[in-house]
């Protein structure tokens, strides 16, 4: 029996508990890189997170011997300010953030840091320079705010007519000019063509005998199982329905393991 296939009979019979993610919880979720703890603080994508919360670790190794001592390190995709180093060893999340996030003031994407750099090194910038390259993703994120300055030439005489479709004209054989269906020469299909008793193989309170000075509720009645065929039909009393088995609970499924291992 495998882990899943346990714990599913496991939840089967004792049921579980649902219990909310706390912060620490859903940040051990985002992507991670490995990285060590210099007395600059953490090195990822070309940039420095330090705080003052990093000072028990800097230099100091995770133990951890088939990551050659490096620490996990969380982030965000879509925002860059700041990441979490994972202390396996106390299991808290230790913040830090990017030295000079006070020049853009505003979530960024590693797609945006590596085009700022790109145009930075166009203008003869360093690409240690983490400060200039900051300044370029604010301009980029407030030209992105604005919008665009100038059209496409396509475009300068205003946006282009809405795409209209010619429908075809209504014809007799599209229905619109059907006459009005003699309603009286219509059969009825017969879905429900059965007796009344038919249709409550247990039996129905409306449709059990009263004797005189019974309770207002008497006991159901035993009935027969309907069938379309009354040569096939049953005649065997129907036993009350048994309790329906629970479900299985779904599956565990795990998450993937990081493998990027460079050290910035």
């Amino acid at each position: 029996m495998t882990p899943n296939e346990k714990y599913s009979a496991c939840v089967s019979a004792a049921g579980y508990v649902p219990v909310p993610l706390t912060d620490d919880n859903l940040r051990r979720l985002l992507p991670a890189d490995w990285r060590r703890v210099t007395d600059d603080g953490i090195r990822l994508g070309n940039r420095t997170y330090d705080s003052t919360a990093l000072n028990p670790y800097r230099g100091m190794k995770s133990g951890l011997s088939r990551k050659k001592g490096r620490w996990a390190v969380h982030h965000h995709p879509y925002d860059l300010t700041r990441v979490w180093l994972y202390d396996h060893h106390e299991d808290t999340m230790v913040p830090a953030s990017f030295i000079h996030a006070g020049l853009i003031g505003a979530p960024f994407t590693q797609d945006i840091w590596d085009t700022a750099l790109s145009l930075f090194e166009a203008t003869s910038g360093d690409k240690d320079d983490e400060a200039g390259i900051a300044r370029v993703v604010c301009d980029l994120l407030e030209q992105a705010w604005a919008g665009p300055t100038q059209l496409r030439p396509e475009l300068e005489d205003g946006l282009p007519p809405f795409i209209t479709m010619s429908l075809p004209s209504a014809t007799p054989e599209s229905g619109a000019d059907a006459p009005e269906p003699d309603w009286a020469t219509i059969t009825p299909f017969g879905e429900l063509d059965v007796d009344r008793e038919g249709l409550y193989p247990i039996g129905h309170p409306a449709l059990r005998p009263e004797t005189p000075g019974s309770a207002a509720t008497p006991a159901l009645i035993t009935g027969t199982v309907c069938a379309a065929d009354s040569s096939t039909a049953s005649s065997s009393p129907v036993s009350p329905a048994s309790p329906a088995p629970r479900t299985a609970a779904p599956s565990v499924q795990g998450f993937g393991t990081i493998g990027d291992e460079d050290d910035l």
